[in-house]
């Protein structure tokens, strides 16, 4: 995720007496540990189901789609 870095430093400038300390979950994980609270703060792609989750929303991604071409026989 290229804007994470910039977040985490504004984040680091505004709160300097916080430890963060980054982790990666699977993809079959879509909670980012957030639902085990195993993390108390993920960043994930919507659309998430999870109760007692609360977002906030950083900045949106255009969507697209590739597709092979159809060729008939």
């Amino acid at each position: 995720m290229l804007l994470t870095e910039p977040i985490l430093s504004a984040f680091r400038d505004r709160h300097p007496g916080v430890t963060v300390e980054m982790c990666q979950f699977n993809y079959d994980d879509s909670s980012a540990g957030l639902t085990d609270r195993s993390v108390e703060v993920a960043f994930v792609r919507r659309p998430l189901t999870t109760d007692g989750v609360e977002f906030e929303t950083l900045f949106t991604e255009p969507r697209v789609v590739m597709l092979r071409r159809w060729i008939p026989y």
